[in-house]
């Protein structure tokens, strides 16, 4: 709520841990403790929890279908000059985008990827 900005890895272990801090906060914890990447442990505000577990689990869908559009992409590539045009964080033809890959480009244009 400082505006100072944290990271967190998101392994699957951390998203876990995520998942479990959703938890308290649904059974009305005010504070969690928990972690930044080489930080102490220390108290979140439930506000400032949810906004983490909110952007991380964004930041989780919105790669994993990016990623999966790739893959789709690679498997229609026609020679391996069209397969060279295929890498993380290339603009996906529309033609390999999923209704969900759409949602979400729209939001990050629109600003409101976290949405």
């Amino acid at each position: 709520s400082n505006g100072e900005k944290k990271h967190f890895s998101l392994t699957e272990y951390d998203q876990i841990n995520l998942f479990g801090k959703l938890a308290e906060l649904n059974s009305g914890e005010q504070k969690c403790a928990y972690h930044a990447d080489n930080e102490a442990c220390t108290f979140f505000s439930a506000e400032d929890m949810q906004l983490v577990i909110k952007q991380a689990m964004w930041f989780v869908s919105y790669h994993t279908t990016h990623l999966n559009a790739l893959l789709q992409w690679t498997m229609h590539c026609r020679d391996k000059e069209e397969l060279h045009k295929v890498f993380y964080g290339a603009d996906i033809p529309e033609a390999y985008q999923n209704e969900v890959l759409k949602s979400y480009l729209k939001k990050i244009r629109e600003g409101v990827a976290t949405e």
